[in-house]
């Protein structure tokens, strides 16, 4: 696996920390109040910081992030810096009972994404370059783009009919993988496996890297019709 992702024994480590704490928090109660942050100047990244919550990213013209925060008055703090051309938005639960922020995050295409979220779900349709981190939760992304995720504890779905980099690491949980039947040059670390009408060659443009030591890691073709698996 080389180096696959520096970070891979805090991530396994942080996962098995926190398997004792459910995700029957995450997106519950009524929304105490919606804002939304658009950036003055043209960005190229945006990074998303959060404690509990839902983040969608979804395509767009303009650059921008919509959230409503689900916590009790001054239980939940929103703030974010932009420089340089990047936006930092964090999301700050001072309560870890009753509290989560969700986002759905606006994304010009060329602009990349980076998302760490200590507990939630990540979701992701038609976007291009995009890093997740997620402690705890579910990751489930269609991109164009180079991803990478690291998930602690939980399921990562992700679909790509291009032909770029998928790095995947999940320390307690499954990993599927729906990709164009082109040759990829594939490293894989699981518990058990399934591939199936992916061809593997090192000399590949494609790469991808999936550890889920304790896992399932599934890799399977779409069909020429983009968007159509193989069952």
């Amino acid at each position: 696996m080389g180096n696959i992702f520096s970070h891979k024994k805090s991530l396994i480590q942080g996962g098995l920390l926190v398997a004792g704490v459910s995700l029957q928090g995450v997106g519950c109660g009524e929304i105490r109040y919606r804002d939304g942050i658009q950036p003055t100047q043209q960005v190229h990244r945006i990074e998303v910081h959060g404690d509990v919550g839902i983040i969608e990213v979804v395509p767009s013209d303009v650059a921008k992030i919509d959230f409503a925060v689900r916590a009790p008055e001054g239980a939940a703090h929103v703030q974010h810096t932009e420089f340089d051309g990047v936006l930092v938005v964090n999301t700050r639960c001072r309560t870890p009972i009753l509290c989560s922020v969700d986002a759905e995050v606006h994304v010009p295409s060329g602009v990349q994404v980076e998302i760490e979220l200590d507990r939630g779900e990540v979701w992701a349709t038609g976007v291009g370059d995009i890093d997740v981190s997620v402690g705890e939760g579910e990751v489930d992304l269609e991109t164009s783009g180079r991803t990478t995720v690291q998930l602690g504890q939980g399921a990562a779905r992700v679909v790509s009919a291009s032909s770029e980099q998928i790095r995947i690491a999940v320390g307690s949980g499954d990993i599927d993988v729906r990709v164009s039947p082109n040759s990829w040059n594939i490293s894989l670390v699981a518990a058990s496996e399934v591939v199936r009408g992916v061809a593997h060659d090192g000399d590949a443009v494609g790469s991808m890297e999936l550890f889920a030591p304790a896992g399932t890691v599934t890799v399977k073709a779409l069909s020429p019709s983009v968007g159509v698996q193989t069952p």
